[in-house]
């Protein structure tokens, strides 16, 4: 009996010892992460079962948000307790991005497992960069391949001038409005497009440009944004497929300000473009494209027009014998001279006549098939057509053509024409084009304020006009400066 109880004490305690396992020593906790140098948090330490090391606050570097790593969990004790713990998130700084959290780690004890660390949340939401909603602090812009692109939202901004409009009939820009500075290099041509999906045509976001150089104040913004391209540019309304061409007088820093005519801000995009003649280069575009239509004509070539300006031809309209004009292959093209400015009061030819002549530069070859020009005559009387041509812009010029025809009388409009002709004009070469009228006869002159020369042609610029006292059949004539006036035609011109 005692020799049986002293077996059963023995296996009570063998039984025992088994359950009584002693657990092994846990490791000591973790060390924190250094802080990263561009915003990253540093990666946790972690001993044996410990927790994962706490994440690096990330430091503002270059406006980079700091990224949360993840503590690894180590081995768990010798009965597998523990687990590694989770990174935590970086920190966002100012203009950066979101700091992204990575996942824990997984401890494995030698005799158990570890448990498997938590996975470390997301990084601090990205901050927003500085707004520069005043004219003395523009964001500089610099070109790449010919192209600066930047993307903000107007309702960060507030108002500085109120009482600005650029573009007459359009009200005060009353939202806010930020700024970008650009170099617009002597040569070079450029071009505007802002989007904004969120904005409707009847509240659009706009742009203007000015001279970097020019006071911030309303007058001068104003002054400069409604100079048609010589100093700056008017709104622009925002149709992503539409750009705006700008071609500054001056070379230079010019500011361009997008703005809203209401107080809701709205997110958008700024697009422009710098182009660099036909040729091209390395670090600008080739434009191709008359910004205004959806193609475009170089010479008798039409070419279809690309989102940034450039071209991609698609039809040479010389090849079934007719001329490319605004974008289209077309038999002929009538150019209207004059017909939208004011005409002057009556004049009358004083002895011995009058002739009456408009001076062209010509870029692209053509044959002309016919003049016209609107008359009231009180009588009828001969008309003696002229064309000149020179080889340099200052003359002298040559007569090339002439013709006569007899006038409409009765004191009513008629159109005076030379009736078809054929009469070929090169390009490279200069041209006068009028007619010359007799003694008494009447005549008109289409009128502006201030010098308007040149003006773009199918074939060419007109860069003058005259009227010469003599209706006397002269071989030879010379260029004048420029006026205020030209002489209203009407040119027909095939290839």
């Amino acid at each position: 009996m005692q020799r049986a109880s002293a077996v059963f004490a023995l296996v009570v305690l063998a039984l025992a010892a088994c359950g009584t396992k002693k657990a092994g020593p846990d490791g000591g906790a973790g060390g924190n992460g250094g802080a990263g140098a561009t915003g990253n948090g540093g990666a946790g330490a972690t001993d044996n079962g410990g927790a994962g090391g706490a994440h690096g606050t990330g430091v503002a570097g270059q406006g980079a948000a700091g990224t949360g790593v993840a503590g690894q969990g180590a081995a768990g004790s010798a009965d597998g307790g523990g687990s590694g713990a989770a990174g935590g998130a970086g920190a966002g700084a100012t203009g950066g991005v979101a700091g992204a959290g990575a996942p824990g780690g997984a401890g494995a004890g030698p005799s158990g497992s570890g448990g498997v660390g938590t996975a470390g949340t997301g990084g601090g939401a990205g901050g927003a960069g500085p707004v520069h909603a005043r004219c003395v602090d523009p964001l500089r812009l610099e070109f790449v391949n010919g192209e600066a692109t930047v993307s903000d939202d107007t309702s960060r901004a507030t108002d500085e001038f109120p009482t600005l409009t650029c573009a007459d009939g359009d009200g005060a820009l009353q939202g806010g409005q930020i700024y970008y500075r650009f170099t617009a290099r002597p040569g070079r041509e450029y071009a505007f497009r802002v989007s904004s999906p969120a904005a409707s045509s009847f509240s659009p976001v706009v742009f203007y440009v000015f001279p970097a150089g020019a006071p911030c104040t309303v007058d001068a913004i104003q002054t400069a944004c409604r100079s048609d391209g010589v100093t700056g540019t008017r709104p622009t309304k925002t149709l992503s497929t539409t750009l705006t061409p700008f071609a500054p007088r001056d070379p230079g820093d010019y500011i361009v300000g997008v703005d809203r005519n209401i107080t809701r801000g709205s997110p958008y995009t700024l697009t422009i473009f710098e182009y660099c003649g036909s040729s091209g280069g390395t670090d600008c575009k080739v434009k191709g494209c008359d910004l205004s239509l959806g193609q475009w004509c170089t010479g008798d070539t039409l070419s279809a027009c690309n989102v940034d300006g450039t071209a991609t031809v698609t039809t040479d309209c010389a090849m079934t014998g007719k001329v490319c004009h605004r974008g289209a292959c077309v038999a002929s093209v009538v150019d209207l001279i004059g017909n939208t400015w004011p005409t002057s009061p009556a004049m009358d030819a004083s002895a011995p006549g009058a002739t009456l002549l408009n001076f062209f530069e010509v870029t692209t070859s053509r044959t002309i098939t016919e003049i016209v020009i609107i008359m009231v005559q009180r009588r009828a009387f001969a008309l003696d057509w002229r064309i000149f041509e020179a080889t340099n812009q200052s003359g002298p010029y040559q007569t090339i053509f002439s013709t006569r025809t007899m006038s409409g009388g009765g004191g009513e409009a008629s159109s005076e024409t030379t009736g078809p002709i054929q009469v070929p004009i090169v390009a490279g070469r200069f041209y006068a084009i009028g007619v010359a009228l007799p003694t008494g006869a009447n005549y008109y002159l289409q009128q502006q304020a201030e010098k308007p020369l040149p003006l773009e042609v199918s074939f060419g610029r007109l860069t003058s006009a005259a009227v010469l006292p003599s209706a006397s059949s002269t071989s030879t004539v010379d260029y004048p400066a420029p006026g205020t006036f030209v002489i209203a035609q009407r040119v027909t011109t095939k290839l």
